[in-house]
């Protein structure tokens, strides 16, 4: 289980961070917001401009933004995806809605899963970007436990898997940096009930790939993960209950998505044999996430473009907090 890094020893008497990076289920969709953001994308959509049927579905959310797809009747099996990893900076959303902790530093998650939706279980892999750097300073005072906190302004990148109910856990061996094309994949190990694969290649680096076998928890309301796919920029919680505090999202240059896809099984409940699919081939939702400010006004923070590449890319853009209008 990965944590936020803790301080070295001659810190710890000042302030321990313990914060985890979570990557949640989908949060509840804000239904009155649905209609309004239908329509604003619509306008900008050429590939499909219909809301709520069988092209595509348009939503709003408090933490992701990207696509999901889903096939009624159908086993998900397998997710896969390329992005890019965007230059993060700090972004609007610490200033709209600035958070109590400090340690509650920018980030912005971008990922592919399997799962999280009508489901609580989910299990993806992807690249975590953090946006300042937490240091100490020694205060020139009597008491040698007392330390001045300061943020640097610099970002961090990293590869990370996450299995829910579990914190995410960080990729070491995968050296990511901004601009990297990066190729993410989730895929159930046929013949098994709960095992999973995720790997994670870093295409624009001659490094290993990671690869890891790994099992979803089952009990206490986890099961297997098999109902939609996704493709996603999150904004990371630190727990996974509905309530759970947020990191600010951070600021980020587009997000390019493409040769994505997904598998699923033909004949449930067996997975013996699957049939590759875009994006567009399943029950399509675009999602966006919005924020609310200490006047309790709603502002977009991350938009997906319209499907691009016959329906297997798209982009997301930062929206910079922008007012919706409602």
């Amino acid at each position: 289980m990965h944590k936020e890094p803790t301080h070295d020893s001659e810190h710890k008497s000042s302030r321990i961070r313990q914060l985890k990076e979570i990557i949640r289920p989908l949060a509840p969709m804000n239904i009155a917001r649905s209609a309004i953001l239908c329509a604003a994308i619509a306008m900008q959509l050429l590939s499909f401009t219909s809301c709520g049927n069988d092209s595509i579905t348009y939503q709003s959310s408090g933490n992701w933004a990207g696509y999901i797809t889903e096939q009624k009747g159908h086993d998900v099996v397998q997710v896969q995806g390329t992005f890019t990893i965007p230059t993060v900076t700090k972004g609007c959303d610490a200033f709209m809605s600035p958070p109590k902790d400090s340690g509650m530093l920018p980030k912005s998650a971008i990922w592919v899963g399997i799962g999280g939706v009508d489901e609580a279980s989910l299990v993806q892999v992807g690249v975590i970007a953090t946006y300042g750097k937490i240091t100490y300073r020694k205060v020139n005072n009597s008491d040698a436990s007392i330390f001045k906190e300061s943020i640097r302004p610099v970002a961090t990148y990293y590869g990370f898997y996450e299995t829910l109910p579990y914190a995410s856990v960080k990729i070491p061996q995968l050296a990511v940096r901004p601009g990297d094309k990066m190729l993410a994949s989730v895929r159930k190990v046929l013949g098994t009930n709960d095992s999973f694969v995720v790997s994670l290649k870093d295409l624009s680096r001659n490094e290993k790939p990671f690869s890891l076998t790994l099992n979803s928890p089952i009990g206490d309301g986890y099961g297997v993960p098999h109902m939609s796919a996704e493709w996603i920029v999150e904004k990371v919680s630190t727990n996974t209950s509905p309530n759970a505090p947020q990191y600010p999202l951070a600021g980020f240059s587009d997000i390019q998505f493409r040769n994505s896809g997904f598998k699923t099984s033909i004949s449930p409940p067996g997975d013996s044999v699957s049939v590759q699919n875009r994006i567009a081939d399943g029950e399509v939702t675009n999602i966006h996430i919005f924020g609310i400010d200490a006047l309790h006004k709603n502002y977009d923070l991350a938009t997906p473009s319209s499907l691009l590449q016959g329906g297997s890319g798209f982009n997301v853009y930062d929206s910079k907090c922008t007012p919706s209008g409602n």
